[in-house]
């Protein structure tokens, strides 16, 4: 093929041309870190699972669930390097697959038909959510599988293949616990068969592990996985400040125990917990947990009420007004990240199909608010980007919630675009 026809070939499909260069240039960063969590939580994980230990003895960093093991168990014999590249490879895949069932949960057309339209809407989408995929790689987390796995589960479901939707998701809870959430969402639609799906996926993936090194006692890893790293936060007084530097957890619980808990730092070093210890709180730890969970809920309501109001709805609402077909994938992911006892920096990678409707609802339908929504949230986002405006500014932003804030601004624009153009059965 000439140079001539490649080029007349990028210059057809440009989306596609960026998206590509985009994941090389990306993966080739990748390649060049250092060793970060997938050797260090991963993969060593999985080699003291290999060897007969408990990989969620302390000291491995490794609380996630069982079936997260699986990913880095053929690996454990590998080299650095081999490893390393395995990472990358399967995360690129996932950059592909997540940036198109997004782009397409968005209303947009991945491949011929780009417009400038579609230039603009992805620029501004991607100012809230793509920064987060280089704090995933640097990190070396696998926050890109699981939400491409759940954004592919709502683009399934769109087509009605909600069975294999299920699927997706049982597997992106086996990995990390955050997509259980979308169970509620099968159960609330009445997708029965998704929702067995899903249970099927995630009881499987999860005991699995059992059937290569049985767990000492005779119980199985998942109630190993429950016991010493779920009920801290879901039964104590640990929500809020589970597993993590305070200052990096920015979920909703994360943030709350900041602002409540503690007091605001008065150097750089109290951002990440020195001297923060000897504060006492103003309220007491149970007293907190029941504010946090009462917040989880709220978020969760609010979700789940937007969805609901989008299907079921009183007001009925003329063809071609109801919103792209991804707001409820994106309420989802939105939900998995607010809700979680802590979700640092990488995990909200999951703003990114927010991002992009409410971008298109800007653009496209000319909605103020949802331009508003996504311009608040890239603002917040930006200047919690210690590498943009630098730690003295960075650091105190992530401390009051930029990111958190980000993306409940982005929950409630989703939920007003559901509201305003939603709502019943569509009629002609």
């Amino acid at each position: 093929m000439s140079a001539r026809a490649v080029a007349a070939r990028i210059a057809a499909r440009p989306g596609a041309a960026a998206l590509a260069a985009s994941v090389l240039v990306l993966s080739i960063y990748a390649l060049l870190r250092g060793q970060a969590d997938w050797h260090k939580v991963y993969v060593d994980g999985a080699r003291a699972f290999w060897a007969g230990a408990d990989p969620y003895a302390a000291g491995l960093g490794f609380v996630y669930p069982p079936g997260a093991l699986l990913l880095g168990l053929p690996l454990v014999a590998a080299p650095a390097g081999i490893a390393r590249l395995a990472y990358v490879a399967v995360n690129a895949a996932a950059l592909f697959a997540l940036w198109i069932h997004a782009w397409r949960l968005s209303g947009g057309t991945p491949g011929d038909g780009w417009s400038r339209r579609d230039t603009v809407v992805a620029a501004f989408g991607c100012l809230v959510g793509a920064r987060f995929v280089t704090d995933v790689l640097e990190h070396q987390q696998t926050d890109i599988v699981v939400v491409a796995l759940v954004a592919a589960a709502g683009g399934l479901a769109w087509r009605e293949r909600w069975t294999v939707a299920g699927l997706c998701c049982g597997i992106a809870a086996a990995i990390k616990a955050t997509p259980l959430i979308v169970l509620g969402y099968f159960v609330l639609r009445r997708r029965w068969g998704a929702a067995a799906a899903m249970v099927a996926a995630l009881l499987a993936a999860s005991l699995l592990p059992d059937l290569i090194a049985p767990a000492p006692g005779g119980r199985p890893w998942l109630a190993h996985w429950l016991d010493g790293i779920v009920r801290a936060p879901l039964l104590g007084d640990a929500l809020g400040h589970w597993f993590t530097v305070p200052v990096l957890n920015q979920s909703l619980p994360g943030t709350l125990f900041r602002l409540v808990m503690l007091q605001w730092p008065a150097t750089v070093a109290d951002h990440f917990g020195v001297g923060i210890a000897a504060v006492p709180p103003p309220v007491a730890p149970g007293q907190f947990a029941a504010l946090a969970r009462a917040a989880q809920v709220a978020v969760v309501a609010l979700g789940f009420a937007a969805i609901a109001w989008q299907h079921w709805g009183g007001r009925r609402a003329l063809a071609g007004t109801a919103p792209a077909p991804g707001f409820d994938t994106a309420i989802l992911l939105l939900l998995m990240v607010l809700a979680s006892p802590a979700s640092s920096k990488p995990h909200f990678l999951a703003t990114l199909p927010a991002a992009l409707c409410l971008a298109r609802e800007a653009i496209v339908a000319h909605d103020r608010r949802a331009f508003a929504s996504v311009a608040a949230a890239a603002l917040l986002m930006t200047f919690s980007n210690r590498s943009l405006v630098g730690r003295a500014i960075g650091e105190p932003m992530q401390w009051a919630g930029a990111i958190t804030w980000a993306a409940v601004i982005l929950l409630a624009g989703c939920a007003a675009v559901m509201v305003r153009r939603g709502g019943g059965r569509r009629e002609a």
